[in-house]
């Protein structure tokens, strides 16, 4: 095993930091538009999907050596399971045509998971094969973290 590979953790909390971050500067808030918010969830289920086969792969995870790696991979991986079939449920909501509000929820679980996946691939490495696949999912993190940013105001109370 390399020295130099980089931390499946760090690398996830970059991407993931895209979508959580509240008051990032540089997540700009945007105006709904349902067709191209569709598309990036649809986007970004595939890229989630895509990056949890990749990381089922690494040898750090197949060959987890101690009882508590093993736990610690074992609980990653179902997260990024978890993590894959919310982004592909907010994909079928938007491409149902719910709005942001009916979505808010979905995103907020994503959100969840987001930090559960940072956490526990925390002590879990990453090769460059892998890392590939998260850079990606970072930027469509980030793209469609701007929409949900500022929800609709609520109508103030009579």
């Amino acid at each position: 095993m390399q020295r130099n590979t980089v931390s499946a953790s760090a690398l996830v909390l970059i991407a993931l930091l895209c979508w959580i971050a509240p008051l990032s500067a540089w997540a700009q808030d945007k105006a709904w538009d349902q067709a191209e918010v569709t598309q990036l969830a649809a986007q970004m289920a595939q890229t989630i999907k895509d990056m949890r086969i990749a990381i089922r792969k690494e040898p750090q995870v197949i060959s987890a050596g101690t009882t508590s790696k093993q736990r610690t991979t074992a609980l990653y991986l179902d997260t990024l399971k978890k993590l894959e079939r919310t982004s592909a449920k907010l994909a079928r909501q938007l491409a149902e045509e719910q709005d942001r509000e009916q979505t808010q929820g979905t995103a907020r679980r994503i959100d969840s998971l987001a930090r559960d996946a940072q956490d526990q691939g925390a002590k879990l490495f990453s090769t460059e094969w892998t890392n590939k696949h998260l850079e990606p999912a970072t930027a469509l993190l980030r793209k469609l973290r701007g929409y949900y940013k500022s929800a609709p105001a609520s109508p103030p109370s009579s």
